[in-house]
């Protein structure tokens, strides 16, 4: 008769292998793609079972005559290596750069499975020490919350960093990498693919979403919106949310040119900071993702930006 810690033994390892494969399964199937241009490929909804009421994420890929570059690489180690699984369906070429737009966990904590390929991975400065600074908590909660599924998640470092305009040609393609100084975040990078005149906005557009915007300049961030709509561009692919069409019709700026405006017309009628937040509800965003999560903070967020404006004109 076997001993009772080898029957341990045996059924805990057959529990760890039905868990891994019940995740793999789950993986799989939330991972959808589909091509908005010659050989433009989007990956949304990538953070379906992770996150609730935040909005569904959206990372990238682009097909280049000799290589790909893949634009963020999703919420955990797992998405990241289902991505590049959907990346070998398309084609034989191989990954030859991975370009973090924001600091975000449902945007860098795919880096992992990237980096174990030994594939570059590159970030604005402020974005590597966001990530170095922020995003460890972030795993560490949901590590916390999702264990399985954040399974051989860990942190990881660019090893590229990109502190200005800059245009690459790699992969037999050309991408211009966007820096506008702080937009939602200081290191926030949008990747403009001029071949398909597609922008990958990263976290300072959105789709029916309401960002969070603690590290942002709501001032500038408007400015260089309105610049970004005068460019010729085609679609953008946003951060969260469906691909845009439009791109004279941006909820983003919806959204933040109505934060602005509410939060003044209070702040100019002597509202205290508790009365404002109590006051500026904009119930007609409020069926957009994160509205629940994001706008009371916002609000107080704005009314220091303008109280500060203030104080220093």
């Amino acid at each position: 008769m076997l001993p009772s810690n080898h029957y341990k033994k045996k059924v805990s390892w057959k529990f760890l292998i039905l868990l891994l494969f019940f995740a793999q399964g789950v993986f799989s199937k939330n991972l959808i793609s589909s091509q908005i241009a010659n050989n433009i490929h989007v990956i949304q909804k990538n953070n379906i079972g992770f996150v609730e009421n935040e909005g569904f994420s959206n990372a990238a890929f682009i097909i280049g005559k000799s290589g790909v570059i893949v634009i963020d690489t999703g919420i955990s180690h797992q998405t990241g290596k289902q991505i590049i699984d959907i990346i070998k369906e398309k084609t034989k070429l191989p990954i030859v750069l991975v370009i973090l737009t924001h600091a975000n966990e449902n945007f860098v904590l795919g880096s992992s499975a990237f980096y174990d390929l030994g594939i570059n991975i590159g970030a604005h400065p402020s974005t590597i020490e966001l990530i170095e600074k922020q995003c460890g908590s972030c795993l560490a909660s949901l590590r916390a919350k999702l264990e399985i599924k954040m399974m051989g998640t860990r942190l990881i470092t660019p090893n590229v960093s990109w502190s200005k305009n800059t245009s690459l040609k790699i992969g037999g393609t050309q991408v211009d990498l966007l820096h506008f100084g702080t937009l939602k975040t200081a290191g926030d990078l949008m990747v403009f693919h001029p071949e398909s005149q597609t922008l990958f906005s990263g976290g300072v557009i959105s789709s029916e979403h309401v960002p969070n915007i603690k590290d942002g300049d709501l001032d500038n961030w408007l400015t260089v919106i309105s610049k970004i709509k005068a460019l010729n561009i085609i679609k953008i692919v946003p951060a969260f949310g469906k691909i845009i069409s439009d791109v004279s019709n941006l909820d983003t700026e919806k959204y933040l040119l109505e934060l602005r405006k509410k939060v003044g017309q209070l702040y100019n009628n002597s509202e205290s900071l508790i009365e404002t937040i109590n006051q500026a509800e904009m119930i007609e965003f409020s069926g957009w993702s994160a509205y629940y999560r994001n706008h009371k903070k916002n609000v107080q967020r704005c009314y220091l930006q303008i109280e500060l404006k203030d104080f220093l004109e």
